[in-house]
């Protein structure tokens, strides 16, 4: 299902700050988070519009950059990677895994692949150098997080400490569309500008 959201600066900072959307994966949740969404130079008074896939696809890529085609994933899938004459094919189990998780297990003989998760053509998750004989587990909550961050590249890893807000957790269960609403927080202090998300306009799918 794809969500509709729009980004809203409704603060009077004098630069408009970076801002990231990401998931957090439940089976690793120490991992380092992939910037999904950046969003950058949207001043005062500006709205960034974006769709957002309950509905992934994933894929895998070797340490040359050779991707395998995408395959529409689902909560309960099943996939693996094996060994053809020549090259190697990505196909989906009939037998459904648990409930709430996406699973792609490696079955070569030799080489570690990067099992790749993606939303509406954006990088959401990654797994690096998955090795023969193990597998890469996705397990997303239902929510999407909002925070504010520093020089942040779409699609790549970052540390929790790099946001700079209090992250605000979107709720995706349910939902056809929402707006993501930056404010200036008056209550904090600091040096610079302090910052906060609210979520409006909530419409019911």
């Amino acid at each position: 299902m794809d969500i509709k959201l729009d980004f809203r600066n409704r603060c009077r900072a004098r630069h408009a700050p970076t801002v990231v959307i990401f998931q957090v994966d439940d089976d690793d949740p120490e991992a380092l988070a992939v910037a999904w969404k950046v969003i950058r130079n949207c001043a005062p008074g500006w709205h960034h519009p974006f769709v957002f896939s309950t509905e992934p696809e994933i894929n895998v890529s070797d340490r040359y950059g050779n991707h395998l085609p995408r395959h529409a994933a689902a909560n309960g899938m099943v996939f693996d990677l094996t060994p053809l004459v020549c090259g190697r094919r990505l196909a989906r189990d009939r037998m459904p895994g648990k409930s709430d998780e996406i699973v792609l297990r490696n079955r070569l003989a030799h080489g570690g692949v990067d099992v790749n998760l993606y939303s509406n053509g954006l990088l959401l998750a990654r797994k690096s150098q998955v090795g023969p004989g193990r597998q890469a587990t996705f397990r997303f909550g239902s929510t999407l997080c909002i925070g504010v961050v520093h020089h942040q590249a779409e699609g790549r890893t970052f540390a929790p400490d790099a946001v700079l807000t209090e992250c605000v957790d979107v709720p995706l269960r349910g939902i056809a569309s929402a707006d993501l609403v930056l404010e200036l927080d008056d209550e904090r202090g600091g040096d610079g500008p302090a910052y906060r998300f609210i979520v409006e306009n909530v419409v019911r799918a």
